[in-house]
């Protein structure tokens, strides 16, 4: 057998695509990552890659072969920094990897931030303060401390505030060390990581509050690290209220990203509204949202759609899963209402996604003609069928009310996707025998193969597709870390 210096490169690529196939779910990975614990970077990284990785370390060649498919994707999670300061110190000795990262998930839970549950070793903050000095970003005073009630050995005098001054001798007496403030340590670290990854294309964030705050003015936030090839920017606040000053310093790390995803909450909105300064020019270049899993639907999207973000290309709401008492929170009618302010001519494509709840609400009928140059619409309820709605402000203006959502499409529509239970055969002959009510109509895709096949023929006359929707394209979801 060939030594392993000999093997081609593509074979040396097939092994590790075999140790470690690209498909593993990120919810999985998530979840497998909570299990086991802080245990070096390799933890960060999919499952079955524990050979490949300590293979990249072994020599600059390997790491460069398959560095783009080892390192593509990480995710770091708690409880703890651990993993954070682990991860930085990979690609603070290994800059190429640090390249190699395209997309990094990173978790920590508003617990896993506290003072007694993120215990660093003394060589860790060691580190990071020479990480820190390097990159030229100032530390607080009282920045670290040792905890005197844990049950390790400990130095009874605190480490200088100079962390970087600190001798040998002092490290050996001191075996853990801790942040005083919860805010600083997440913020110090999590901006040093990404000053190191700077070919980043997708960034989820599920962090506490302040985690991306370092200061309330403009020469504080102006220090954060800028990603000039993010494209995508996933938040999701963990348990508590999401700062005004963490969505400034976001939309200032990602000043090229146009798709952003938000899982908030009630509080997490409220915490918005009560931040006046929040500057919603710093907010436009956000095209693409999508909302999911809000617990109060309703004010969540006007507040996103006419306070934060305005004329937006496309907009994606997933529905948490609720009762049937609170369904009427999610009619489509509140989310259209929201969308018409501000997005009526700007709107291209819309997807609604209730395939959460139990049972899906019945889309009241509300005219979509507002939104004319709309081109992809997505459906994901029980009917398209739905009771006249005398609230609706143009129905008072149609000749006829329409009974039907799938009557006030505008002609400008060219996809259709439904996936719902209900039965729509009607509504779609109704747009095979109407081929001049929309000129633009090619693809048509349902969930239902029956009337796939009884109807094929009728939409081919009118040059429109039909076809089956593939059923991973109907159970996938937007979800936050399913960029």
């Amino acid at each position: 057998m060939a030594p392993i210096d000999r093997i081609h490169e593509e074979l040396i690529l097939m092994i590790c695509r075999f140790l470690h196939p690209a498909n593993v779910q990120m919810d999985q990975v998530y979840a497998n990552n909570a299990e086991k614990g802080d245990n070096g970077i390799r933890r960060a990284l999919r499952p079955g890659w524990t050979d490949v990785f300590f293979f990249s370390l072994a020599n600059k060649k390997y790491r460069r072969i398959i560095g783009n498919d080892l390192y593509h994707t990480v995710s770091v999670h708690g409880p703890g920094l651990r993993p954070l300061v682990s991860l930085l110190r990979l690609v603070t000795k290994k800059p190429d990897i640090g390249i190699a990262v395209k997309r990094l998930h990173l978790g920590l839970g508003p617990n896993g931030t506290t003072v007694k549950a993120a215990p660093l070793n003394a060589y860790d903050a060691l580190f990071i303060g020479q990480v820190a000095a390097a990159a030229e970003l100032p530390c607080p005073k009282h920045m670290w401390r040792i905890l005197k009630n844990h049950n390790r050995r400990v130095n009874k005098n605190p480490l200088s505030s100079r962390i970087t001054n600190v001798k040998n001798a002092e490290l050996d007496k001191t075996e853990f060390m801790h942040y005083t403030s919860g805010t600083v340590r997440a913020s110090l670290i999590v901006r040093l990581l990404l000053r190191k990854l700077k070919n980043l294309e997708q960034l989820g964030c599920a962090l506490p509050h302040g985690a991306f705050s370092w200061g309330d003015d403009d020469d504080q936030l102006n220090l954060g690290p800028r990603l000039l090839r993010l494209t995508t920017l996933a938040v999701r606040p963990a348990g508590c209220q999401f700062s005004g000053n963490d969505l400034n310093a976001l939309s200032r790390l990602a000043t090229h990203a146009t798709c952003l995803y938000l899982q908030p909450s009630d509080f997490s909105m409220s915490g918005l509204e009560m931040t006046p300064h929040i500057r919603q020019t710093t907010f436009l270049q956000f095209s693409n949202i999508v909302l999911c899993g809000a617990t109060n639907p309703i004010a969540a999207i006007c507040y996103v759609t006419a306070g934060l973000f305005k004329n937006l290309l496309a907009f994606t709401y997933v529905s948490s899963p609720v009762s049937p008492a609170h369904a009427a929170m999610l009619l489509p009618r509140n989310i259209i209402q929201s969308l018409v302010s501000h997005s009526a001519t700007s709107l291209r494509s819309l997807c609604l996604d209730y395939s959460g709840c139990c049972p899906p609400p019945q889309p009241v009928a509300y005219s979509l003609r507002w939104f004319v140059h709309m081109r992809n619409l997505r459906l994901h309820i029980s009917t398209f069928r739905g009771a006249y709605d005398p609230a609706v402000p143009d129905s008072k203006n149609e000749p006829t009310n329409p009974s039907r959502v799938i009557e006030t499409l505008p002609p400008s529509i060219e996809r259709l996707c439904f996936t719902g239970q209900g039965d729509i055969e009607d509504d779609l002959e109704w747009i095979a025998e109407s081929p001049t009510r929309f000129p633009n109509l090619c693809h048509v895709e349902i969930s239902d193969p029956d009337v796939v096949n009884r109807l094929a023929q009728k939409f081919a006359k009118a040059n429109v597709v039909l076809s089956l929707v593939k059923l991973q394209a109907h159970v996938r979801k937007a979800s936050l870390w399913g960029f």
